[in-house]
C-alpha cells in the first residue's frame, strides 16, 4: 500500500493504524515521489492525498494513468 500526503503527521496516524494489519507499507510526501513509487512498487493500493503542493493527487492519477500501467482508480 503507498501512503501519499505532504503532511508527516497525516502519513504516520495512517501508518499506525494499518501496521497492525500487516501491509507492506510506502510512504510518499509528494505527488513526484507518488508516481515514482507507484510504478517501482505497483501497490495493491494507493491512499492519494488531493490537495497537495506542487503535482497534485489529481495529476498524479492523470500521470499514472497515462502510463498504462494503472488498472482501476477509484475515488472515495
Amino acid at each position: 500500500m503507498l501512503i501519499v500526503d505532504d503532511e508527516k503527521d497525516v502519513r504516520r496516524a495512517i501508518n499506525r493504524v494499518l501496521r497492525p494489519l500487516r501491509w507492506e507499507l510506502h510512504e510518499a510526501a509528494d505527488g513526484f515521489q507518488a508516481g515514482s513509487l507507484m510504478l517501482q512498487e505497483k501497490p495493491d493500493l494507493v491512499l492519494l492525498d488531493l490537495s497537495m503542493p506542487g503535482l497534485d493527487g489529481y495529476e498524479v492519477i492523470r500521470y499514472i494513468r497515462g502510463t498504462g500501467r494503472l488498472v482501476t482508480a477509484g475515488f472515495w
